[in-house]
């Protein structure tokens, strides 16, 4: 029966009223589709009844559908029930939890379905899952009750003041105060159960989520934007709110891993232990966290070097400071409280400098240009919305880290003093529209300034997500409160990429020309090298999947073909961000499976080489590879392909060394080239499993991270001293102090 010449009821009438997977496993689909958009539109419909009888508790009729769904179409229904996020726990908290019913009757029917051993250890880890489950709903219901108990903290007015204690503003007090101090207490490694565990970026996550929550439950008005409350902020519910939210956080991003990142859960003995299934996948993770960290760091210190005698905005804070001593004023009348004296014709002087005139900017501009590939001389092209660049959108940044310079010396003296509770209050400005709008304008005119604030702000009782490090002002009808030790300290700029592509504003697809290509950075290396390269080949070829594509970048030298696909995305931050980058990878393995199938053609591969001027005679080898923008997945293979990073590829093909650095020793230069001069067969060996990224792989330790008594998460981390000795094994290598190595720089 074709669906589009029956109502659903016609369709219906050939299943049994209950338990369709059993009709379905020894009969035939009752349905059929004329084409794919025909069959997905169909499902789609389908997801939607299948959405409203699960909130509604209708287990057994969601059931019928979902197995209905899966014998259609198994790998799209699958999809879009995990994008949807029908099968995740923590999506029940307010109703029964269908989830382990749901994948109970998935693993019974898993002939009728297909399933996949990974799609049934998936479905086995759902099961498995539910006591995290508990945990889940312990922590929310716990957060729930703390709230109402903290209206208490919300009622008393304050003498000689015009608003009330407030414990939002408290919590955004105390998450600025984390930035403002740098906090960064002695890390505990080992259990999510103790503050100290948590980075001060992963407690602004949890603070987000609790603003949300309080958003959802009571109404944040703009008294709450006013005053803290100090005995709030000292007490144990303050920080019991935000370690149950940091863990609760935890745990949700847990469960995206389980559903999009092949972690599974299994039970043994007495426990329960969260994994990544694959443990080299594991160790790359960790690993590229960890190579993304030092290399920032290491190119912030050169970025240092090269701007020792460049303005400093923190500088020109400090003299601003030593001549006009009242930029923070203590006031007691009608109440104690500190103003804050923003000199506005000083900003205004020094927004008229261009973006590469102060050392904290080029540090930012040295980021944008290496992680974002998007040179500087672009920046004032390259528009977020109609006549609004990320140029201006810096422009404005600045305003608030001359803010953060100014006070935040003054702040952390005061903060020790006696007067550390007004200090408190401090430390976020409130501004009125008309006096943020003010301030804004001396950097840019008032409809750029209107865009900035659209995209900095979030607003309180709005329906979008919130993390403070993405929109660090809180914006209540015509007040604004700035955190401006988050704003400062914050990737704003990267950031701004996935806050407005969640809003639908993915700009970045029109402005690709402005941003640095992979292929053409990859065509001057290996060009330098004396290969014969080419980018953006237009490919033709029928395939079981497609019929045309494009190769990104092509090399040949000494009988060696390497065939990229590259792929510019932001560096992800967090599990809910890495699904994206995933999906880019999955496309990436695609593309070169067609890529690989066309070149094996011996018609294709003579068109190819009649094309490229390539003698087909002379390739003996094919070498294909992912090269993305971002460091991820660092000396990992996906289906058999290796991933590079484009930095990484470059600068061994350009110079062949790594250097690194034990802590207290001298800097060891390794030379990855088996010979003075690079061969191609030096590359060869740079994609393989046994490369040079091996020592590193090969030096992860495994260690567990306690969730809560009964349940772990398996980790990975990096013996520094294992990979040096292994990398000295392998290679040569020379001995530098570390003022020679930045000199040869």
């Amino acid at each position: 029966m074709h669906y589009k010449m029956a109502t659903k009821t016609d369709w219906q009438k050939s299943l049994p009223k209950s338990d369709w997977a059993h009709f379905l496993d020894t009969n035939p689909l009752p349905l059929s589709f004329k084409s794919r958009k025909e069959e997905e539109n169909f499902i789609k419909e389908l997801l939607n009844d299948i959405d409203s009888f699960l909130l509604a508790g209708k287990l057994n009729r969601a059931i019928d559908f979902i197995s209905l769904v899966l014998c259609i179409n198994k790998a799209y229904s699958l999809e879009r029930i995990k994008k949807n996020g029908f099968l995740r726990h923590s999506r029940y908290l307010n109703v029964k939890n269908p989830v382990p019913s749901i994948s109970t009757h998935l693993i019974r029917y898993k002939n009728l379905f297909r399933l996949s051993p990974k799609e049934q250890i998936y479905l086995e880890s759902l099961n498995n899952f539910t006591e995290l489950y508990s945990e889940i709903k312990i922590l929310h219901n716990d957060i729930l009750k703390k709230i109402k108990t903290c209206r208490g903290f919300n009622t008393p007015k304050v003498p000689g003041r015009l608003g009330k204690l407030s414990i939002i503003k408290s919590l955004l007090a105390i998450n600025e105060y984390n930035f403002l101090t740098e906090r960064e207490a002695e890390r505990e490694l080992y259990s999510y159960q103790r503050m100290n565990f948590y980075t001060k970026e992963e407690i602004s996550e949890g603070i987000s989520l609790l603003l949300l929550m309080l958003n959802e439950r009571l109404p944040i008005n703009k008294e709450d934007l006013i005053f803290i409350d100090y005995n709030f902020i000292n007490s144990k519910i303050a920080s019991q709110l935000i370690l149950a939210a940091c863990k609760l956080r935890v745990i949700k991003e847990l469960e995206i891993s389980i559903e999009s990142f092949g972690y599974v859960c299994y039970h043994t003995g007495e426990k329960t232990i969260v994994r990544q299934a694959d443990i080299d996948l594991a160790k790359s993770i960790e690993l590229s966290h960890i190579i993304y960290k030092t290399q920032t760091d290491t190119d912030k210190f050169y970025v240092q070097q090269f701007t020792k005698e460049f303005p400093s905005l923190k500088a020109l804070a400090t003299e601003i400071n030593d001549k006009y001593p009242n930029t923070i004023e203590l006031k007691t009348i009608p109440y104690k409280r500190f103003r804050l004296n923003i000199a506005l014709p000083i900003i205004e002087f020094l927004c008229k400098k261009q973006i590469d005139s102060f050392a904290e900017e080029m540090q930012m501009l040295s980021h944008v240009e290496k992680e974002l590939l998007i040179p500087q001389e672009n920046l004032i092209k390259y528009e977020l919305s109609n006549g609004f660049t990320l140029y201006d959108f810096i422009l404005f940044n600045r305003v608030f880290v001359l803010l953060y310079f100014l006070f935040s010396n003054k702040f952390l003296e005061y903060l020790n003093s006696d007067n550390r509770d007004i200090t408190f209050d401090a430390i976020l400005i409130l501004f009125k529209k008309n006096e943020i709008v003010e301030l804004l304008e001396k950097a840019g005119e008032p409809s750029k300034v209107e865009k900035y604030l659209k995209m900095i702000c979030w607003e309180t009782g709005s329906n979008e997500p919130l993390d403070l490090q993405y929109t660090p002002i809180i914006q209540k009808d015509d007040y604004f409160l700035v955190q401006p030790s988050v704003l400062a300290n914050s990737n704003t700029v990267r950031n701004i990429f996935p806050l407005e592509a969640k809003r639908r504003n993915n700009f970045k697809a029109g402005q690709m020309p402005y941003h640095e290509q992979i292929p053409h950075t990859l065509v001057k290396s290996f060009k330098e090298k004396g290969f014969l390269t080419g980018a953006e080949f237009k490919v033709t070829y029928d395939s079981s999947s497609q019929t045309e594509s494009d190769i990104d970048f092509y090399a040949f030298k000494d009988g060696y073909l390497f065939i990229a696909e590259c792929k510019d995305t932001i560096h992800s931050t967090d599990a809910f961000e890495y699904r994206t980058t995933v999906n880019v990878f999955e496309k990436a393995v695609s593309q070169l499976d067609y890529l690989n199938s066309a070149l094996s053609d011996p018609s294709f591969l003579k068109e190819f080489c009649s094309r490229t001027g390539i003698e087909m005679s002379e390739i003996k080898q094919m070498q294909f590879i992912i090269v993305p923008s971002v460091r991820k997945l660092y000396g990992y293979h996906i289906n058999g392909y290796p991933v590079r990073n484009v930095h990484e590829l470059t600068a061994f093909v350009n110079k062949g060394v790594w250097n690194y650095q034990i802590p207290g020793e001298d800097l060891l230069s390794f030379r990855l080239w088996a010979k003075q001069d690079f061969q191609v067969s030096d590359l060869i060996n740079f994609c393989q499993n046994n490369g040079p990224h091996q020592a590193f792989l090969s030096s992860m330790e495994e260690y567990s991270v306690e969730i809560n008594k009964t349940t772990e998460i398996t980790s990975y981390f990096l013996n520094l001293s294992a990979a040096i000795n292994n990398l000295k094994q392998r290679y040569k290598y020379s001995i530098h102090k570390s003022e020679e190595l930045m000199d040869q720089n």
